[in-house]
């Protein structure tokens, strides 16, 4: 099992990209009074968002066509509202956001990638292994990030092998594993109480299909 789950979240690593977009009918660049185009990005102070600090770095002491204005916002509602809305010209976002506001008919591109290292869970110093997870409380950046839905397919993936495991029991113990009273009988009750324990098995599926 800890094969697959390492093979799992080295996938969606993978996986994980950070996109810069634009606004296609953005109206927000303007020219200040040396003729230059000011062009505004927004972005959220977070590791993602370190190739828009360097573009700004590197943009001191040369010559450029244009001006670059870095605008922090405070949360990922927030930036996408005003990418939506056009009153920025592009931002560094999450690849899920992006994908959202596209199918929602936001007329948006992608321009660059911001990485192509991922995302990791960060833990306390007590938590070793997946199994100590069990029980904890975690804090995502958002419902669409690949943080939740990592561990989205960690909670899929147990119940999944929970059924294949209770199932396998019954089968095994014949006639037997039917009495009210019986483990076998019990634990099937039980895995059926963890698959339709929300986030149900059936919201699970329908989230990571999208």
């Amino acid at each position: 099992m800890k094969k697959k789950l390492r093979k799992l979240m080295i996938s969606l690593f993978i996986m994980t990209v950070a996109f810069s977009l634009t606004a296609c009918n953005s109206n927000s660049a303007h020219s200040n009074t040396n003729g230059k185009r000011t062009i505004k990005i927004g972005y959220l102070p977070i590791t993602h968002a370190l190739p828009l600090y360097i573009e700004k770095e590197l943009e001191k002491g040369q010559s450029r066509h244009f001006n670059l204005e870095l605008i922090k916002f405070g949360s990922w509602p927030e930036l996408m509202d005003a990418l939506n809305t056009g009153r920025i010209d592009g931002a560094s976002v999450l690849v899920e956001l992006a994908m959202k506001a596209k199918e929602q008919g936001v007329d948006l591109k992608a321009v660059a990638l911001g990485h192509r290292d991922g995302n990791v869970v960060v833990t306390s110093h007590n938590i070793h292994s997946v199994k100590d997870l069990k029980g904890k409380n975690f804090a995502i950046p958002h419902k669409f990030s690949t943080h939740n839905l990592l561990l989205y397919r960690i909670r899929l993936n147990v119940t999944y092998l929970t059924l294949k495991a209770v199932h396998g029991s019954m089968l095994h113990h014949g006639g037997a594993g039917y009495l009210q009273q019986s483990d076998p009988s019990r634990r099937l009750r039980e895995s059926y109480f963890l698959a339709n324990l929300t986030p149900t098995v059936k919201h699970l599926e329908k989230v990571l299909n999208r």
